[in-house]
């Protein structure tokens, strides 16, 4: 395995750049991620590993063996550079160059799906990927401001998720629940107005959708229109609104048949 100790190398460079560059990742068609479990669920999902970096500390977790049978080029690197590089303040040395994954053609069939109007926070956005794939939502929707599905922050809170939920990103969500809806799709947005569907009320369809919206604007009123049917969730006390990962993951529950899940 070849060495890199300067700061200086070209791909230490890259690393570094596509870390923070959302432009870049879109133009590289690639991303980094760092941590043995997170580089090996990627490997192990289909995505394309460019490039494998590994210090002495990454060195002695199993998955690096495993890791290098998948990589296209491997290097080692000092742990010094290794805290350079990283992302998170107690780095394992393990990290990753993996080539996003090409979108695939979407046409809406019978399921479920949550939808997500211009949500902000990649936190939030990480939880309703994690969520969506442990209660067996169809794909996660997203509209075009939501944050890049291959940034740090979204990676590492997915736990991996993100590499096997089926997620679409749409360039108008207005427009594309309106086409839905002709395709039979009920979507409905989650809103706080007092005359909206009660989310415990929430019939059992076989082709449903419920909208999120962003944590400070909720749903847009252009998506509310397109929907033509709201829902809200009760709540008690003096709390005024959920969590927009919160609120997605009750929608979730409830849309996932609450009692069918498998046990």
């Amino acid at each position: 395995m070849d060495r890199i100790t300067s700061r200086d190398n070209p791909l230490i460079k890259q690393y570094r750049k596509l870390t923070g560059s959302r432009r870049l990742r879109e133009n590289a068609g690639c991303f980094t991620m760092e941590g043995a479990r997170l580089c090996l669920d990627a490997a192990q999902s289909g995505v394309c590993l460019q490039t494998l970096l590994l210090s002495e500390d990454g060195l002695r977790y199993p998955e690096s063996a495993l890791l290098q049978g998948y990589a296209r080029q491997c290097f080692a690197i000092p742990n010094e550079l290794a805290r350079f590089i990283s992302d998170t303040e107690h780095p394992q040395g393990i990290f990753a160059v993996g080539e996003i994954p090409q979108p695939r053609p979407f046409a809406p069939q019978e399921g479920k799906y949550i939808l997500l109007d211009d949500l902000q926070d990649p936190g939030n956005l990480g939880t309703v990927l994690r969520t969506a794939e442990a209660l067996g939502i169809d794909a996660v929707i997203l509209s075009d401001h939501c944050p890049d599905l291959y940034s740090p922050k979204v990676i590492r809170s997915t736990m991996g998720s993100v590499f096997r939920q089926r997620t679409v990103r749409v360039s108008s969500l207005a427009e594309s629940i309106t086409g839905w809806n002709r395709a039979g799709m009920r979507c409905l947005a989650a809103t706080l107005s007092p005359t909206a569907l009660p989310l415990q009320r929430l019939p059992q369809s076989a082709f449903c959708g419920i909208v999120i919206g962003n944590e400070g604007n909720g749903v847009s009123p252009a998506v509310i229109a397109a929907c033509g049917e709201e829902v809200y969730i009760p709540m008690q006390g003096a709390a005024e609104s959920l969590n927009a990962a919160v609120a997605a993951a009750l929608c979730m529950w409830e849309l996932s048949g609450r009692g069918n899940l498998p046990e």
